[in-house]
């Protein structure tokens, strides 16, 4: 595997199940790793080790939780569902009074 190909893989990590924290500290190896990568001086010692730097950074990402979903607010929605019930009334009220003349 080139050097491009591995970079391409590291950047390729679905950012949105893990936490922003997690996502910083890799973004910022793969930034390094592409210091090393563009440089003309590197030495494949140097990005053997940009690789297993970038291994360990994909490995220390960090899950997100899924937050507890709130919680139903039934009284709020039978409110609403018998307000929505007076207005449409009303509106076939006004309608009606309104063919009739």
């Amino acid at each position: 595997m080139n050097r491009n190909s591995r970079l391409q893989k590291e950047e390729a990590v679905k950012t949105d199940k893990y936490t922003a924290e997690s996502i910083e500290n890799l973004k910022a190896v793969i930034a390094e790793a592409e210091k090393v990568y563009n440089s003309e001086e590197a030495t494949q010692e140097q990005v053997n080790e940009q690789i297993v730097l970038l291994e360990k950074g994909i490995e220390a990402l960090e899950e997100s939780k899924p937050g507890k979903p709130k919680p139903v607010d039934k009284e709020f929605l039978n409110r609403n569902s018998r307000l929505q019930k007076k207005k449409r009334q009303r509106q076939i009220n006004i309608r009606q009074k309104a063919s009739k003349t």
